[in-house]
Parts: structure tokens; sequence; C-alpha cells
């Protein structure tokens, strides 16, 4: 929703062929430090 400060991560999968690829995203709303 709008407004949201914090932290948060993005969880993204996706496969490739045979391969699956994982990964997290570290992401951070609001003003920065």
């Amino acid at each position: 929703p709008d407004g949201h400060d914090g932290d948060a991560i993005l969880a993204v999968a996706a496969r490739v062929g045979a391969t699956r690829l994982i990964d997290n995203i570290p992401l951070r709303f609001g003003a920065s430090s």
C-alpha cells in the first residue's frame, strides 16, 4: 500500500531450460539514512 516505509525482500524464481534460478533482493522503502 501507499506510504509503506521500511525493509522488504523481493524473492524471484525463474526457470531457464532445466535450471531453476532463485534470488532474493533486499529493498528499502522510505527516506534514506
